[in-house]
């Protein structure tokens, strides 16, 4: 009974955005049609997956990132609604994934095999028009993007967060700053990989800019000076 409520609240997603944007996909394509839904911090890809489905975003966001050989994770895009993924490779007749897709948000997506998708998109000027438009949004996205470069070191994005988390949480009226993240979600809000988290969190140890104990960061008035002599002198944030 559950799965078939599920069901139909999927076939009714379904319906409500085919309508919503005049979409007429060929009969033969409709079976294959499927709702995805996904929880924030959920992969939908990473680099390497086989190509089987493109995805239309319905609801949610998504982020379009590479972890370098240095430790970083490099953010190149972020997608939303109305968005499409791997509709390039389909195009190209890739058969792996060359990045990583990570859900911002919790999502809604429209999987269509790659093969139905070609069917649809050859027959359907509506879906034409939304591929060019979600094209436009992320060429200007990755030049924005592109702008940004260099990447700050490491240690710089940590010190540079962990002060202005500090600052955030009273560090003025109080000794100490506990900061309440684990390394994993240090990770996500950095985009630098645990492991790298765990050498940056060593190496600010060492140089006694901030102290651990029973696994968690605290930093006092004290050790502030410390974190900021690590940015550039032109920092804002200092």
């Amino acid at each position: 009974m559950e799965h078939r409520s599920a069901q139909a609240k999927q076939e009714l997603i379904l319906q409500e955005f085919l309508e919503k944007h005049h979409f007429d996909p060929p009969a033969a394509i409709l079976p294959q049609l499927r709702i995805v839904t996904q929880k924030e911090r959920d992969t939908l890809l990473k680099k390497g997956d086989p190509i089987h489905a493109v995805y239309i975003i319905l609801e949610g966001q998504y982020t379009v990132s590479e972890a370098w050989s240095n430790g970083a994770i490099f953010i190149f895009t972020e997608l939303g609604p109305g968005d499409f993924i791997c509709e390039m490779e389909c195009y190209q007749g890739a058969q792996a994934v060359q990045y990583n897709l990570i859900c911002k948000s919790d999502s809604l997506l429209l999987a269509v095999p790659v093969e139905g998708f070609l069917a649809w998109q050859a027959v359907d000027p509506g879906l034409c028009q939304m591929l060019i438009q979600s094209l436009i949004r992320k060429l200007g996205s990755s030049a924005r993007t592109a702008s940004q470069m260099p990447i700050a070191p490491g240690i710089v994005k940590f010190a540079r967060f962990l002060i202005g988390y500090c600052r955030e949480n009273g560090i003025d009226s109080r000794q100490e700053v506990s900061v309440r993240m684990t390394r994993e979600d240090l990770s996500y809000n950095l985009g630098l990989s645990v492991r790298t988290i765990n050498r940056l969190v060593q190496s600010l140890r060492e140089r006694n800019a901030l102290t651990v104990r029973s696994g968690k960061i605290h930093i006092t008035a004290d050790q502030l000076p410390l974190l900021r002599s690590i940015l550039p002198d032109s920092d804002p944030s200092r």
